[in-house]
């Protein structure tokens, strides 16, 4: 899991920069019968979580070990969803853009850095059928 400084500033930057499509955040919007309030309509939409490695020292030398630079390293985990049977290149214009959003960017006065990306396979949701989720991975390191 990411760490909360990491999550807080993806959250807040997508918030602020994203309105093509929703977003939907882990563990929010779930409706009674387990899917979430998204899913039950036909728009597109993207699920976003994070996962990450809390704080590996990246330098010594400093005398006392809190004193190093440690860094904690990550992916913004993306699955962007359309509708089973329209294809895939819908979700691809979107997942590209997304990338392209994270691209070269800095956040948290630059301790929070964007790396490489990768759009994944795509796959039928197993839990309804009604949606295709393509992923998009995009790695980040924070600072601290």
């Amino acid at each position: 899991m990411a760490s909360d400084t990491a999550y807080s500033s993806v959250r807040t930057f997508l918030e602020e920069n994203w309105t093509t499509i929703k977003l939907l955040f882990d563990n929010e919007n779930v409706a009674s019968d387990g899917e979430t309030r998204v899913e039950q309509g036909t728009d597109p939409w993207i699920m976003v979580e994070m996962t990450g490695d809390f704080r590996d020292q990246a330098s010594i030398g400093a005398g006392d070990p809190a004193d190093d630079l440690w860094r904690e390293g990550g992916q913004i985990l993306f699955t962007v969803m359309v509708k089973s049977g329209t294809g895939s290149r819908l979700a691809r214009q979107y997942a590209r853009q997304l990338s392209d959003l994270f691209r070269g960017l800095e956040l948290s006065n630059g301790t929070l850095r964007f790396l490489g990306g990768s759009i994944g396979l795509g796959e039928i949701s197993t839990r309804n059928g009604k949606w295709y989720g393509l992923p998009l991975n995009i790695d980040y390191e924070l600072d601290s």
